[in-house]
């Protein structure tokens, strides 16, 4: 198989791909090229890292790409792509393993398959296992879940190539849509997950198809979209509820345009670039810290050069 070198190593030339398109890897279709994008393997990632790390190339991690914003101009350093490289998850007596690119609605699968519990809302979220638990992912349908209540440890490695297992997931700082994952510099390799709970697999399966069935219903889950695009207000009520009563809803910048569907949910309707994206989402703070006083905090991540005015 012909081989692709770069200042961090040799790869497969298939794994490992220079100036790539980023639209093709985030779920809103909007960003510009990264310098270079690698399909690393778990083996792969401390030397990468580390090497990366002595030559000063900046490194962004990339799950399922669902939740982040790629900057137009694209990326200087190297993506890591973990979807297809990392994605297995195996179940063993009293604990779930998931590979970091395993795709959280698999998670949940597997889960509902062996009679584990507390794993469904997990059914309608379109990221993976090392991004769900970087950002403490969950749902705020009728029942409220986290990740974190059902985690056990974490298997990560530092930005040089440092491996090491959590086995007290508290000195994550996990709370609200927050770890301090980033802020050490780590990133997860796998997740371990506690099956608690243990029940029927096939109404575990049944309460699973209720939450997409209530995410359908009531989120446009078929459009380009990243996903909630903002955070609840502290002490408040759900981003949307403010965008509505801002009368925000269908409002279309360029090629996006807040859901009609659900406020908080920003769709890319086909030609819409990230600048686009950018100007929505601080129209839509403008307007809600006019009426309200409060500046909503966006959920979603931002890779690339940022907005002077953007306030993530």
């Amino acid at each position: 198989m012909p081989l692709k070198s770069a200042p961090f190593g040799t790869f497969d030339a298939t794994r490992l791909v220079e100036n790539a398109p980023l639209s093709a890897f985030t779920t809103w279709r909007v960003g510009g090229a990264a310098r270079w994008l690698l399909h690393a393997r778990a083996d792969e990632l401390p030397f990468v890292f580390d090497a990366c790390h002595r030559r000063g190339i900046p490194v962004y991690k990339l799950g399922a790409g669902s939740n982040l914003l790629v900057s137009d101009s694209g990326l200087p350093g190297l993506v890591v792509c973990f979807r297809r490289t990392l994605q297995k998850i195996w179940f063993h007596e009293d604990q779930i393993t998931a590979e970091a690119g395993a795709l959280m609605p698999r998670l949940a699968r597997t889960a509902a398959r062996n009679g584990c519990a507390g794993f469904e809302f997990l059914a309608g979220i379109p990221g993976t296992v090392g991004g769900g638990v970087a950002l403490n992912c969950g749902t705020e349908a009728s029942e409220q879940r986290e990740l974190k209540l059902v985690l056990k440890a974490v298997d990560v490695v530092d930005d040089r190539g440092r491996e090491q297992r959590i086995d007290d997931i508290r000195h994550l700082g996990m709370s609200y849509r927050t770890t301090r994952i980033a802020e050490y510099g780590l990133t997860v390799l796998r997740a371990m997950f506690r099956p608690d709970i243990r029940g029927d697999p096939g109404l575990i399966s049944l309460r699973m198809g209720h939450h997409l069935d209530e995410r359908r219903r009531k989120q446009p889950i078929r459009a380009k979209t990243a996903g909630s695009t903002f955070k609840r207000v502290p002490g408040g009520l759900p981003a949307a509820w403010y965008i509505e009563q801002c009368n925000l809803k269908g409002l279309a910048i360029g090629g996006a345009r807040i859901s009609p569907k659900h406020a908080n949910w920003i769709e890319n309707c086909g030609s819409a670039t990230s600048a686009d994206i950018e100007a929505l989402i601080e129209t839509v703070q403008g307007k809600v810290e006019a009426r309200f006083g409060i500046v909503l905090e966006p959920e979603i991540h931002w890779l690339g050069n940022r907005p002077p005015l953007f306030r993530f």
